[in-house]
């Protein structure tokens, strides 16, 4: 189990994990980077810089909707590990603007994970975790 204090870095405080993205013929992973819980999104997203300095497989484009706009990602074969533990080997789309990975549902629908805002703690498992005792 992963257990991380939300960061002071995200408006307001938030679950950041960190990661290693890799090229999936290169393990391990080497390219270390915060990774934001993105629960609304579908997909992962990468920085499009670290597609490329990773020299990752381009395995098509993908439209997403995002404020009302339509975009077109490419999209990248990619492995993430997450807090050195849990390992993905997933299609990503890659964002030129985006300076963080956002760990979508495909990743995050494989996970157990507890969020505590009130103690600004995420509990992140890829096994069910305890019930917390009740009071």
């Amino acid at each position: 189990m992963i257990r991380v204090k939300y960061s002071s870095l995200l408006r307001p405080p938030g679950p950041l994990v960190d990661v290693l993205l890799g090229h999936p013929d290169a393990p391990p992973p080497a390219y270390a980077i915060p990774a934001q819980l993105d629960t609304g999104a579908d997909r992962t997203v990468i920085p499009l810089a670290v597609a490329h300095a990773l020299r990752l497989w381009l395995v098509g484009q993908l439209e997403f909707g995002v404020v009302g706009h339509v975009i077109e990602l490419p999209v990248y074969y990619v492995t993430i590990r997450i807090d050195g533990v849990m390992d993905f080997t997933i299609d990503a789309a890659a964002d030129p603007d985006e300076p963080r990975v956002l760990l979508g549902r495909d990743v995050l629908n494989c996970l157990y994970a507890t969020l505590s805002g009130p103690t600004r703690v995420l509990d992140l498992s890829d096994q069910p975790l305890p019930t917390p005792a009740s009071p």
